[in-house]
């Protein structure tokens, strides 16, 4: 019996011991996935790269490059609600602010879909605007987007293949 005791004791000992093992690795797994965690500038900036791609497309009616961009934006803001909602300097939530360019994203898609250069552009414009008003809720008025003016990208082709 008192070997049955103290065998018992000597489980809960190591039961005890690995679940503070397991505690702390899961400690450190959660810091090294935080330190890999791309910073909410960093998804910005890509998003920024796929503004002006997708311009450029539209502007050359690459319906299908145009396509693909406008999902890259929507994929970075994905990532930037889902990784950054809580953000130090916004009022609410990135959540909460995504229906400013869920909006002009659905009337870009659909000018996409349509074929429909003036409806892609006024769309573009919205979504310019809708980046610039969530900027101004973050508090960072101070990064102002516009419309590409020139092409910075001379290493891609944005006129579709005849």
């Amino acid at each position: 019996m008192l070997t049955l005791i103290l065998s018992s004791a000597c489980t809960q000992q190591t039961e005890s011991s690995n679940i503070q093992a397991l505690k702390e690795q899961i400690s450190v797994l959660q810091k090294k996935m935080e330190d890999l965690k791309p910073g909410l500038g960093e998804i910005m900036s890509t998003i920024h790269l796929h503004h002006a791609k997708l311009y450029f497309s539209g502007q050359n009616e690459n319906w299908e490059l145009a396509s693909y961009q406008v999902d890259e934006i929507k994929e970075g803001l994905d990532q930037a609600t889902e990784l950054h909602d809580d953000f130090k300097d916004l009022k609410g939530s990135l959540k909460e602010l995504r229906h400013l360019t869920d909006q002009s994203i659905a009337e870009i898609n659909a000018a996409i879909k349509d074929r429909n250069k003036v409806r892609f552009m006024s769309g573009f414009r919205k979504l310019t605007v809708s980046c610039n008003q969530c900027h101004q809720a973050a508090s960072r008025g101070f990064i102002v987007i516009l419309q590409p003016t020139a092409a910075m990208f001379t290493n891609q082709k944005f006129t579709k293949e005849k």
